[in-house]
């Protein structure tokens, strides 16, 4: 997939995390009570939008190193779970929209039922960033193996490897657990055993590369 259809999809979001930003300092101006809720809210945007921000520079087209070492079909799955968070965006918009004090009796309406559908959407957002946050590591990950292999030094770094891999995992169960009881596990999923899947397969590389010493 070309870069630029990652880094167009990054620069959306991050688009959409502004104005979130904005829509919620407005929010939590005339309805006191969402500060708790929206304030676990903005930690997770602000979270978002460094890993979002680090992994667009990751697949700068103008790079010649951008993403390319990571394979095909996890670019693929990035690109959808990115369009995911921004997904989420849209629904946190909606949701401060729907409960907008010129509107309607917002105090009311929050404590009803606004609350509950931010502390959801709270909590798939607070996913995807992990899941964004592994994406990233992968593409480390990645890196770190093409530069071991360059240098012919895997021996030190592949334990430091496999250590990341079974974090990733552990990672990964914790994430999955989480989406199981919000019951929309589908993509996440499927992103999540591809990373790993990935990541294991740079352990057994770098293994391999470093029992057989350095090449001449």
């Amino acid at each position: 997939m070309d870069p630029l259809s990652i880094t167009a999809g990054c620069i959306g979001v991050i688009g959409a995390i502004t104005k979130t930003w904005t829509a919620i300092r407005g929010f939590i101006r005339d309805v006191y009570e969402a500060r708790g809720y929206l304030g676990a809210t903005s930690r997770h945007l602000t979270e978002l939008d460094m890993t979002i921000s680090l992994i667009k520079d990751d697949h700068n087209p103008y790079d010649g190193d951008s993403g390319s070492q990571v394979p095909e079909c996890i670019t693929a799955q990035t690109r959808t779970v990115i369009w995911s968070c921004h997904d989420i965006l849209a629904e946190l918009d909606a949701v401060m929209e729907k409960h907008n004090p010129r509107r309607h009796q917002a105090p009311l309406r929050w404590l009803l039922k606004g609350k509950d559908e931010v502390s959801a959407l709270n909590r798939q957002l607070e996913a995807h960033t992990r899941t964004m946050t592994m994406a990233l590591e992968i593409s480390t990950l990645a890196v770190v193996k093409l530069v071991k292999v360059e240098t012919a030094a895997l021996g030190a770094v592949s334990g430091q490897i496999r250590d990341d891999t079974a974090q990733l995992r552990k990672d990964t169960e914790q994430i999955l657990s989480k989406m199981h009881r919000l019951g929309c596990i589908d993509i996440i999923e499927r992103y999540l055993d591809s990373l790993t899947t990935y990541a294991e397969t740079v352990v057994d590389a770098s293994v391999q590369l470093a029992s057989s010493g350095p090449t001449s």
